[in-house]
């Protein structure tokens, strides 16, 4: 039922973390490309909305705007969905990698406060994900000829109130990801140390 591709167990994981103490920058990149289409998603939108509402802001047609909303809600949820799957793990590993100092001063010492913020959105994604896995649960005994109805209405529901969440997370996590890619790859200015110890080229 998850838009997104199912996750690496932790058994799978459990190798390379133990070798690698920074496996977890392999996510980065999904986690980006999740943020960029969050905010394309956003942006088509954007373009049209006000093209569809009169002077005083009221849609024009109800139905080709409500529409459009849900189009956006749906592409939204799907890039949020990679970071359910991803995203713990890319801030359980920042904040084994950094230490008191880092969150004090030094070029991702404002990312490393954002953590907190990042932390309760996907949390609160995550509950709403668990709400839907549950509503679909339920309607595993429903009529075939009435599933498809009430999946998709569910589906819109979950989308519509997932919004918010996905919009958090486009807009903040995007520019993070790359601080924090350069960061933990030692690309940083006046020679601030990496995680390992070794001071950056």
């Amino acid at each position: 039922m998850s838009a997104s591709s199912t996750p690496p167990s932790s058994s799978d994981n459990q190798p390379s973390q133990a070798t690698d103490p920074l496996a977890w920058r392999r996510h980065l990149p999904a986690l980006a490309s999740a943020a960029a289409g969050i905010n394309e998603a956003s942006n088509a939108w954007d373009a049209v909305s006000d093209s569809l509402c009169d002077e005083d802001g009221w849609p024009l047609d109800d139905r080709i705007y409500g529409d459009g909303k849900v189009k956006r809600d749906a592409e939204a949820w799907k890039h949020a969905e990679v970071f359910l799957d991803h995203g713990p793990e890319v801030l359980a590993g920042v904040r084994a990698a950094a230490d008191g100092p880092y969150y004090v001063e030094g070029p991702i010492s404002d990312d490393l406060r954002r953590l907190r913020g990042i932390d309760t959105t996907l949390l609160r994604a995550q509950e709403l994900r668990h709400e839907w896995d549950g509503v679909m649960a339920l309607m595993d005994g429903s009529q075939p000829s009435v599933l498809h109805l009430y999946q998709e209405r569910a589906e819109e529901h979950r989308n519509t109130e997932g919004w918010h969440y996905s919009h958090e997370l486009g807009s903040k996590v995007r520019p993070w990801c790359a601080s924090v890619n350069t960061w933990s790859t030692g690309r940083t200015p006046n020679g601030w140390r990496r995680p390992n110890g070794r001071a950056s080229p």
